[in-house]
């Protein structure tokens, strides 16, 4: 027992470090044997995974970890150069599949999809929605916080493939509208801010899911909430039991990508977030 209470930090990290060194063939295997989209999501969830556990036991290994994960981002990268612009162009001749994943002959689930196959199937059971989009939230990110809120929810979780860029203005527009970036330029001008317009970006996330909803004639009261500080969090919870009385809310919160861009620009914040670890 004394072993067990003193020496817990140096038990933990020998046994994560002997399970790691066991899983790192198996972990270079499957980066050189992943050809579609579902093998890259495993594998992805199997690097976020011992890269959570290296990180709790404080390991030295995380090094290698590090590498395996940069061998998969180059993997990563050359399979979507390889395949993105098919499912862009095999989106425009067929339907999206019910499932995150479609076969090899359709595309997996993108940002497009999420709310027609992820919402709406809950909306036609008659269950009220809270759609939460946490903006710039990272996997690994993720599961720490699942963690945290387990004993609270049953948590069913999916991954699906962000469109291209991923940065707000079209990947978070793509999810609201239930279109691509072209799509609602084309069907929607008035809604659509071009890149070079100094207008904001993600004013009109509110009306384009009041398009996506009427284009599939969903009849659902909804509400739209943007929140980017404790302040507007606090708003929020006051008028829970209002919100309570849709049968949809959307939520979008977007404390972390302002903390991700203060990370970047502000030296106080890289200061407190030196690693991803510490982020």
């Amino acid at each position: 027992t004394l072993k067990k209470n003193i020496h817990k930090q140096e038990i933990v990290s020998e046994v994560t470090q002997t399970g790691y060194r066991k899983a790192f063939t198996d972990l270079t295997m499957m980066i050189e044997n992943a050809h579609t989209a579902q093998d890259w999501i495993n594998t992805y969830r199997q690097l976020v995974y011992w890269e959570l556990q290296l990180q709790e036991a404080q390991s030295d290994m995380s090094e290698m970890l590090k590498m395996q994960k940069q061998e998969a981002n180059g993997g990563f990268a050359k399979f979507i150069r390889q395949n993105y612009e098919k499912w862009i162009e095999s989106r425009s001749k067929q339907p999206s599949s019910n499932s995150p994943l479609a076969g090899e002959s359709l595309p997996p689930m993108m940002s497009p999809d999420v709310i027609k196959e992820k919402v709406f199937p809950l909306l036609d059971k008659k269950e009220k929605v809270f759609f939460v989009i946490f903006d710039n939230l990272r996997y690994d990110q993720w599961r720490t916080l699942s963690t945290e809120i387990s004993g609270l929810f049953n948590i069913d979780e999916e991954l699906y493939f962000s469109i291209l860029p991923t940065v707000t203005q079209y990947a978070r527009n793509a999810i609201c509208s239930g279109l691509m970036p072209s799509d609602i330029k084309e069907m929607y001008p008035d809604l659509w801010v071009d890149e070079d317009e100094d207008e904001g970006k993600n004013l009109n996330e509110e009306q384009l899911i009041q398009t996506l909803m009427q284009r599939y004639r969903r009849r659902e009261r909804f509400s739209y909430n943007k929140i980017n500080d404790s302040q507007g969090a606090e708003r929020l919870m006051q008028q829970f039991s209002n919100l309570m009385g849709n049968e949809l809310n959307v939520v979008i919160i977007n404390f972390i990508d302002i903390l991700s861009h203060s990370r970047s620009e502000q030296q106080m914040v890289s200061e407190l977030l030196p690693n991803e670890a510490a982020y």
